[in-house]
């Protein structure tokens, strides 16, 4: 059980370092620096194969793309959520954000 326990260790830890590099992309959000907070998130998508904090990256990186004008990629990002994380709240919050933004 040893083993079992260190691999359990191990994605516990990579579960706490992708919340913790949300958090950044969310700071830089908040600071409003949507290009910082892309490219984080971009960083998180492309590195990460799993975690439960993917839907919210994927809803961080639309809205922060709606943020700087990259409308064509947010729908495409939203495209990817609800293929993804179709019973997500973070797909139906972006749903609601992609109407507000009327890019619907």
């Amino acid at each position: 059980t040893s083993k079992k326990e260190a691999e359990k260790s191990i994605r516990n830890a990579r579960e706490f370092l992708v919340g913790q590099q949300l958090s950044v992309g969310k700071y830089y959000l908040k600071r409003n620096n949507p290009m910082a907070a892309m490219r984080r998130l971009k960083k998180i998508k492309s590195s990460t194969k799993e975690s439960t904090f993917l839907p919210e990256v994927s809803y961080r990186l639309i809205e922060s793309l709606i943020l700087v004008g990259l409308f064509p990629e947010a729908i495409s990002e939203y495209g990817y959520m609800k293929k993804k994380f179709p019973n997500s709240s973070w797909a139906r919050e972006a749903s609601a954000l992609i109407k507000k933004s009327g890019l619907d």
